[in-house]
């Protein structure tokens, strides 16, 4: 919840707030009011760090996510299962409203995604693919490249029908220190009139191995649902889950292998990523998406299931990873499309017909296919 002053007959956001204390100004970073016996907190100091290394990277990101939880939905490294001060790749998702300094996207509605790949003498932002997989709403920003991490934050754009857009797939939650986690919260700046939302799309199929080569069927869609109208009103704490797209198969063909970019890759400190994988033939299936107003019931959109592979010109050979063709995700997923006897041709991936392919299935192909496109939750103010 922002907090405002009136100034010259015009209200303004502030920024930084301070009291005076013995006769001196100090600068205070939460500002609580009780309203009906119940604290709020309207207003929260905005994080700053600078001369973020190797040696301090670790301890940064942990202190994001668990004193700024309602500003940084998302911190933590890349690769690895624990938040130490390493080198590596550390991705940092912020919520609407938000962005890092000298970040000049004003698209303050959405939630933002940067990957800093830090050395012991500082860092640099990447925009490399290797850091994602395939949602074009979810492209990685960037911020000025002095080894400082600061926070600019507005809201005032923020009106009846503005839509927030919640478009990544997080890898780290924002308390687990031990394992990833997908889940964060966000508390809602005004009330709801509706909420669209899908779940990742599964990746697309290709050659198994051996027979004659030919293409496997395409990824099928996440679930999802358009438009649904919901009233929740300002300081609802919101629980989200946006599902990742599958990893598309790696193709083998008579000992060719073609692997997915994202099977082998590493950081900048040669450590593997969190989204390496591959399996012949077959492609991980796209994961749920979820959303919970308060104490209500999560509604969800599960992810597609991966394209099949191709055998022999068919699509008979059982597939090499367990229970990834599982189907279109539901409510209202679409099936990827199959190839004809002998077909080398592309395969469409399930078409959710939501922006810039949202929960789609990858394509299916003779070579490395794609990968499914993650989902996302958009969510309407009143």
């Amino acid at each position: 919840m922002p907090l405002h002053i009136k100034d010259s007959s015009s209200w303004r956001e502030a920024k930084q707030v301070y009291v005076k204390q013995s006769g001196a100004w100090q600068e205070i970073s939460e500002v609580y009011i009780k309203d009906s016996g119940t604290w709020l907190s309207v207003f929260k100091n905005l994080p700053s760090y600078t001369s973020v290394t190797s040696s301090n990277i670790g301890t940064i990101v942990d202190e994001l996510i668990t004193d700024y939880s309602d500003i940084i939905l998302s911190a933590g490294p890349l690769f690895g299962t624990t938040k130490s001060n390493t080198a590596g790749a550390y991705e940092i998702v912020v919520a609407p409203g938000i962005r890092l300094e000298g970040d000049t996207s004003t698209s303050w509605n959405k939630t933002k995604r940067y990957v800093i790949e830090v050395t012991s003498s500082g860092f640099s932002y990447s925009t490399a693919g290797k850091y994602k997989l395939n949602n074009t709403r979810g492209s990685l920003n960037t911020a000025t490249s002095n080894n400082n991490l600061k926070f600019e934050q507005d809201t005032s754009s923020f009106t009846t029908g503005t839509v927030l857009e919640f478009n990544h797939p997080l890898r780290w939650g924002n308390s687990n220190n031990s394992s990833a986690s997908t889940t964060f919260t966000y508390t809602l700046p005004r009330g709801t009139s509706s909420y669209t939302m899908a779940g990742g799309g599964g990746g697309g199929g290709t050659n198994n191995n051996d027979g004659d080569a030919g293409a496997g069927s395409g990824g099928d869609s996440g679930g999802f649902r358009t438009n649904q109208s919901i009233s929740k009103s300002s300081g609802t704490v919101v629980t989200m889950i946006v599902g990742q797209g599958g990893v598309g198969a790696t193709y083998n063909f008579n000992g060719n292998e073609q692997r997915h970019p994202n099977a082998t890759a590493t950081d900048n400190a040669s450590n593997s990523l969190w989204n390496n994988f591959y399996s012949t033939g077959i492609a991980e299936a796209g994961t749920t998406t979820s959303l919970k107003f308060g104490s209500d019931s999560a509604i969800t959109a599960t992810g597609g299931g991966a394209g099949i592979a191709a055998f022999n010109n068919n699509l008979s050979h059982t597939p090499y990873i367990t229970g990834g063709n599982t189907g279109p995700g539901s409510p209202n997923g679409v099936s990827g499309s199959t190839p004809p006897w002998d077909s080398d041709a592309d395969q469409a991936g399930g078409n959710t017909g939501l922006a810039d392919n949202v929960g789609d299935g990858g394509i299916g192909r003779m070579g490395y296919a794609e990968s499914g496109y993650d989902g996302a939750i958009w969510i309407t103010l009143a």
